[in-house]
């Protein structure tokens, strides 16, 4: 589907909610396309997050830093509960699976 906060009916970003077609319970899961030079907005969300980057690289903006930081395959990205966070690819497009817990 297309990512809702980017607004370009998917060319430059998409996501793959896999919670939504098996229940995973308290976790929020899916996989984030993000195609080259493009980018997925800043934003935040109260559960925490953890992305682990299978393909590709790019800019991570995460765990409430102001600065970004270039991540590649196998790394992992964890925010805390409304960490500013955003993405921004190169040349490069990245894909991630990432995992939201959403449990009390």
């Amino acid at each position: 589907m297309p990512a809702p906060r980017v607004g370009d009916d998917g060319s430059s970003a998409g996501l793959a909610l896999l919670s939504d077609c098996v229940d995973l319970g308290p976790l929020n899961v899916g996989l984030m396309l993000v195609g080259p030079n493009g980018g997925y907005p800043e934003h935040h969300h109260p559960p925490p997050e953890v992305y682990l980057i299978l393909g590709g690289e790019a800019h991570w903006r995460y765990g409430g830093s102001t600065g970004f930081r270039l991540r590649t395959v196998g790394d992992v990205v964890h925010n805390h509960p409304n960490d500013l966070h955003e993405v921004r690819t190169s040349s490069l497009p990245t894909v991630a699976v990432w995992v939201l817990y959403d449990g009390a």
